[in-house]
């Protein structure tokens, strides 16, 4: 049996801060943890915790081509991945992150 798969999603990798520790449980509990969010400065985090990190470029205003590409790469993502569980915590990768998944 394979190890459970948790995908972390949020719009800025700021938001790892919030992770940080979490990650580590969740590591040495024996879950694979990947962590998807736009280029930044803050994945070092997710990195350092043994995550697997992957940049989507998401952004928090709406531009509805840049958002159209962002959910095809998210939901080839999840397709590739697929992860038993997804925890979304920012607007953008919420709607985007729960349109992607439900395809």
């Amino acid at each position: 049996m394979s190890a459970k798969h948790i995908l972390f999603l949020r719009t800025s990798s700021m938001s790892f801060i919030f992770l940080r520790g979490h990650i580590l449980q969740l590591r040495a509990a024996g879950y694979e943890v990947t962590c998807v969010s736009a280029p930044g400065a803050w994945q070092h985090i997710a990195h350092e915790e043994g995550a697997h990190v992957i940049e989507v470029p998401l952004e928090r205003q709406p531009n509805v081509l840049s958002d159209i590409g962002n959910l095809w790469r998210l939901w080839k993502i999840f397709r590739a991945i697929q992860p038993d569980l997804i925890h979304i915590g920012t607007p953008k990768a919420g709607l985007l992150g729960n349109i992607a998944a439900k395809l």
